[in-house]
């Protein structure tokens, strides 16, 4: 028997020998999740700005809603990894211990050479905030510092309008799981946090509503694969 057959049948865009990627809204599918089925959340909910016109983007409440339904799914003693937008972290915190978590920390995403980005009233951002929960009592599998520092490619066009640099995923899903662990994402995007997962020997499973990001993030999946293939063909040539 598979690892993934105890997951949903219906609705898989794709599924390879390390994951499933899922076409549709996430918290239906998420209720036919068995309990305790994962060992790492790890996602970038639409937390209510509407900013880059994502689907579920309006407002916090499909947000809200996952993070209700997350601590039946994840197992015990094991963590759930949400990005937020500041001005929403203690609602977040709040919603997450009524469902059974423990707010563990806040880390962030430092950018010190952004660009194009939308000023605020004093200023412009260079970080994004994430928070860590658990469920139980984890132990993390590395140390990670609480500032991920992230250089920004100008020629590279972002693939989703709220991608996460695939360094800063390496690291949470580095240091919050173990190889062979089960590391899911309900709102995958673009597929970072799946390719992440690939990289690193983790298996994965991400839910995308918006078909062409679902679209996007297979090219990507293999577009990892291959290149995996390559490195391990030119390994047993040496």
């Amino acid at each position: 028997m598979s690892w993934q057959d105890k997951f949903p049948k219906e609705n898989r865009y794709l599924q390879t020998l390390n994951g499933i990627l899922y076409h549709g809204d996430c918290l239906r599918i998420l209720a036919e999740f068995p309990e305790e089925s994962v060992d790492l959340i790890l996602t970038d909910p639409p937390y209510g700005t509407n900013y880059g016109k994502v689907e579920g983007d309006e407002s916090l409440e499909t947000y809200l809603k996952f993070l209700k339904i997350s601590f039946r799914i994840l197992k015990p003693d094991r963590f759930l990894i949400t990005y937020c937008f500041p001005k929403f972290i203690s609602e977040v915190i709040k919603t997450a211990e009524e469902a059974g978590f423990e707010y563990e920390w806040i880390g962030f995403n430092y950018y010190p050479n952004m660009f194009k980005q939308k000023p605020q009233p004093l200023g412009y951002n260079r970080h994004e905030p994430f928070l860590i929960f658990s469920k139980g009592h984890p132990t993390r599998n590395s140390f990670m510092k609480d500032v991920i520092h992230i250089i920004m490619e100008k020629e590279r066009r972002a693939l989703h309008p709220h991608e996460k640099p695939l360094k800063a995923l390496d690291k949470l899903v580095e240091s919050a799981s173990k190889e062979g662990q089960i590391v899911l994402d309900p709102f995958a995007g673009s597929g970072t946090t799946l390719m992440s997962c690939e990289r690193l020997n983790r298996k994965w499973i991400g839910i995308e509503i918006e078909e062409e990001y679902c679209r996007l993030a297979k090219d990507r999946i293999f577009s990892c694969l291959k290149q995996r293939r390559l490195e391990e063909f030119l390994r047993c040539g040496r």
